[in-house]
């Protein structure tokens, strides 16, 4: 469930960027299809697994300190390549 929880963030951060709320949520809506089909489970399936951490919230809150550690990485990972595009050689 770590793994589907940081690809439905990454999701909800790249909608959260759209110009229009219709727009984010037709693409979120593309996206969350595809994280589904990348761990073989649907929306059903997910919902499920939310509640059960839901009802363990010890549980659901290790998990989710160790998404949010990982999407501080991926953001730092992507902050460092954004300015490696950014600088222009010296000639």
């Amino acid at each position: 469930m770590e793994k589907v929880w940081f690809d439905i963030h990454v999701v909800e951060g790249y909608a959260s960027t759209l110009p229009t709320p219709d727009t984010a949520k037709k693409v979120a809506s593309a996206y969350f299809k595809g994280v589904y089909k990348k761990y073989n489970i649907d929306s059903a399936s997910y919902q499920k697994s939310l509640e059960y951490y839901y009802n363990h919230p010890k549980l659901m809150h290790e998990m989710y300190e160790r998404v949010l550690e990982r999407l501080s990485k991926a953001k730092e990972r992507q902050s460092k390549l954004d300015l490696k595009r950014s600088v222009k050689p010296i000639q």
